[in-house]
């Protein structure tokens, strides 16, 4: 069968059925809801629906993009347990029930490669649309690869601000890579006029755990004479970054008058609490939260 042609209904599970029914929907808020819903549970089949989804140049570029970022998390589940070779290991002989549910993941070793592949050749592709082109660099590099350098390097020197946005989101998930950090960029990124590249740096320094960048993140996060928006990020940076007086801060910022950033700070140090194993000792009424209709979008 042709990579996008489409596959019968009754070769999908009964979970899998509905949701592919919904993608092929004419009516794009049904399609707008499949996808959320195929990115939390995405297999061989759903995935190369996905794909075939994305290449459909009928289909509204939008939506073709957020086909592709769907997949990200789950290559980077399959990439957080992959072997040296890049492939996901089998489970052991005669494997135990806990052996076998470890080893059991979302994708095949064929899918796994055919998504990289697809990706690849979308990023690639000089005549597909730019938003489908920084989506596909953006999903891939959830598992990285060496190609993803150069093109994170040939994003960033790029005049499009966009594409310097898609450049340092690649460069927070390549950063904590062994053969550099981007730390020079991304620090160059957080003095940026663009707030949305601003803080996308912020986020990108936490991923890549740049710690030497940690107390401009906590003098933002602490500050009320900048935008809400970049306090937010400051703190979520925090928490993945966990960097030594990050709790102390977060601590301080759980009973912040801005709702929101009370919100991010108690997440975010529960983040911290969890890894390091520490007890949770929070004073936070979860009925103040706002309506997250209210919540801010990044």
């Amino acid at each position: 069968m042709p990579a996008d042609a489409k596959a019968p209904l009754d070769s999908f599970d009964e979970t899998s059925r509905p949701l592919v029914e919904a993608l092929r929907s004419d009516r794009p808020s049904a399609r707008e809801v499949a996808i959320q819903e195929i990115s939390e549970v995405v297999d061989d089949a759903l995935a190369r629906e996905l794909l075939r989804f994305a290449a459909d140049q009928e289909v509204p570029e939008e939506e073709r993009a957020a086909a592709l970022i769907a997949i990200g998390p789950t290559l980077q589940m399959c990439w957080e347990d992959e072997d040296d070779e890049g492939m996901l290991p089998p489970p052991p002989p005669n494997p135990s029930a806990f052996e076998e549910a470890f080893f059991d993941h979302p994708l095949s070793n064929e899918a796994y490669s055919e998504v990289q592949e697809a990706l690849r050749r979308v990023y690639h592709d000089g005549g597909a649309p730019k938003l489908l082109r920084r989506r596909a660099l953006e999903a891939a590099v959830r598992a990285p690869r060496d190609w993803h350098r150069d093109a994170a390097a040939a994003a960033w020197r790029s005049d499009d601000p966009e594409w310097r946005l898609t450049a340092v989101f690649t460069m927070g998930q390549l950063g904590g890579m062994a053969g550099g950090a981007f730390e020079e960029e991304i620090r160059t990124a957080l003095g940026d006029s663009d707030e949305r590249l601003r803080r996308e740096a912020m986020l990108a320094a936490g991923r890549a755990g740049l710690e030497e960048l940690a107390p401009e993140l906590m003098d933002v996060a602490t500050r009320t004479d900048v935008e809400r928006e970049d306090r937010l990020a400051a703190i979520e940076a925090l928490g993945e970054m966990m960097p030594d007086g990050a709790s102390e801060v977060l601590r301080g910022l759980v009973d912040d008058p801005d709702r929101e950033v009370a919100m991010m700070a108690e997440e975010a140090l529960e983040d911290i609490l969890l890894f390091s194993g520490a007890d949770l000792d929070l004073d936070f009424d979860p009925d103040d939260d706002p309506d997250e209709d209210d919540l801010p979008v990044f």
